[in-house]
């Protein structure tokens, strides 16, 4: 597991200018983002954390979609925490009564999730490329 530096959340501020002001997006919360983000990209497929490589840019895409689906409004008041499923919903309604569900896609329920975001369906794209071909041992 890659041990999440503060230059590391500097150069995430830096790449993904919407999670650059500090007192929306503090430290604190950047870091459990990048800590989810790097379990994701943990596979050798994905090689190792240096500047602009696959594991760097797959971390930031999963990142960004994780705060921007957990923090709709930010992360500088906890209050702001989304804690609904970010699934498609589809409501029916007859008369004075409806109901709300989620919808799950022809896609898997992975894909859903990721599908969610701009920056989730670029982490699916580069993961996809990321899978296609052999793999040097």
């Amino acid at each position: 597991m890659l041990d999440i530096t503060p230059q590391i959340i500097r150069d995430f501020r830096a790449r993904q200018a919407l999670f650059s002001d500090s007192s929306v997006w503090p430290n604190s919360v950047l870091q459990i983002a990048l800590e989810e983000a790097d379990t994701e990209t943990g596979g050798k497929r994905w090689g190792i954390y240096q500047n602009r490589s696959s594991k760097q840019r797959g971390m930031f895409f999963f990142a960004a979609h994780w705060l921007t689906v957990n923090y709709p409004n930010g992360a500088s008041d906890n209050k702001s925490v989304n804690a609904s499923p970010a699934l498609q919903v589809s409501s029916r309604s007859v008369g004075d009564e409806s109901t709300s569900y989620a919808v799950a896609p022809a896609t898997t329920q992975d894909s859903a999730f990721l599908g969610s975001t701009q920056f989730g369906q670029e982490f699916l794209r580069l993961k996809k490329r990321i899978g296609i071909g052999a793999l040097v041992v």
